[in-house]
């Protein structure tokens, strides 16, 4: 008897291990899709610092600058994201030089903290004022960038052996370039301690061309040009985004007019790929105050990979603004999604609550017919310019 009951003891032991074995084979196989991912990519544009911030960012009694109430209010949209990359059109080299704003940046090590915090994931530096403090400054700004726990892309340190940032999240491969007009006429030094990747046309084609050769799902390009306040392409744009495409890319990310210019979504005739160039997304946080350099909005880009196979599934904007408001004689300055600040007005009766909510509505339309948006905006304030049931 005793013999027996051994026996079924095995038996039973076998079969219950091999039933769990082709149990988990099957979620793993059958259930789980076959390296499929989903990533949320928003895009912001420039990051300057001008006197005003520095000022408003003085802590007197730590003599010390936090830039996070300046930047504090896009934190519960941006941290939605699974990647957030913005232009970083400043310098920080501190202990080479003092902090200043146009026309020479240089600002403190805490801004990058209060990107982090807000949920900045990936910066760009090649732009033309990635110099201002000279080639000791534009070392120090990477390894700080570094040091924070960014990604980095644009201007190349010795350290640095590729001209295309790849990290893989969400099972997404994803591929970054980047790439400026210029440097305002301040000299790269030859003996390589920086690289700063300019715009050529036989240089970034090849770029894009190799990164699409490789195993990426998603490859980004970012260009620092055009012309200063000008809110249409100009034709050397056009003719760097449409090169940038037909080479491979399948997003631009167009900074440095510090005004917003168009948002194109077009498709790649051969491959059916979806493809989106922003020419210019503006200002993410400056003292620029005047129209339309105050109003900005935020690109994201929806995308789905399964079956080794990505595609964009959505495109939408979030209308943005740094406001500005005097407290004890000094300058509040914080950058905010227009309808988020819109919709707390609901309700307000009074005159001055009034008066606001109709400024920001007719702020966050202009923004929106610049953009060829003319429908409401979804539940969390973005406005969807394209989506995967759209043959647009």
């Amino acid at each position: 008897m005793t013999c027996f009951l051994a026996v079924l003891r095995r038996f039973l032991r076998n079969r219950v291990s091999s039933f769990c074995t082709w149990g988990i084979i099957f979620c793993f196989v059958i259930v789980r899709p076959c390296n499929a991912g989903t990533l949320r990519l928003a895009f912001i544009g420039d990051i300057m610092v001008h006197v005003p911030q520095l000022e408003a960012a003085w802590i007197r009694a730590d003599r010390t600058y936090d830039f996070l109430p300046q930047v504090a209010p896009m934190k519960r949209f941006l941290s939605r994201s699974d990647i957030v990359a913005g232009n970083l059109e400043t310098t920080l080299a501190s202990g080479i030089r003092g902090f200043t704003g146009y026309p020479c940046f240089n600002s403190p090590d805490s801004l990058l903290a209060a990107l982090k915090e807000i949920g900045l994931s990936v910066l760009t530096t090649a732009n033309n004022h990635c110099m201002d403090s000279g080639a000791a400054g534009a070392v120090r700004t990477g390894r700080v960038i570094d040091e924070h726990g960014f990604y980095r892309i644009g201007v190349r340190l010795k350290e640095d052996t590729a001209s295309a940032l790849r990290f893989e999240k969400n099972d997404v491969h994803v591929a970054f370039l980047s790439y400026t007009y210029g440097t305002n006429g301040i000299r790269v030094p030859s003996d390589s301690s920086v690289v700063v990747p300019l715009i050529q046309s036989d240089t970034f084609s090849g770029d894009i061309a190799r990164a699409r050769r490789n195993r990426n799902d998603l490859l980004v390009a970012a260009f620092h040009f055009g012309t200063e306040y000008a809110v249409t392409p100009s034709k050397e744009q056009e003719a760097v985004v449409a090169l940038a495409l037909k080479s491979g890319a399948d997003i631009i990310f167009g900074t440095h007019p510090h005004v917003l210019q168009p948002i194109q979504v077009s498709r790649n005739a051969k491959t059916g790929r979806l493809r989106v160039a922003a020419f210019s997304l503006g200002n993410f946080l400056s003292s620029q105050r005047t129209e339309p350099r105050d109003r900005s909005c935020v690109l994201l880009v929806d995308v789905k990979t399964e079956s080794d196979r990505s595609s964009i599934t959505k495109v939408a904007i979030l209308p943005i603004r740094t406001r500005w408001k005097k407290t004890r004689g000094n300058d509040r300055i914080a950058v905010s999604p227009i309808v988020h600040e819109r919709r707390r007005l609901i309700g307000r009766r009074d005159p001055a609550g009034k008066v606001e909510a109709l400024a920001l509505r007719s702020l966050e339309k202009s923004i929106c017919a610049s953009l060829r948006v003319y429908h409401e905006a979804e539940p969390d304030g973005a406005y969807t310019l394209w989506k995967e049931t759209q043959t647009r």
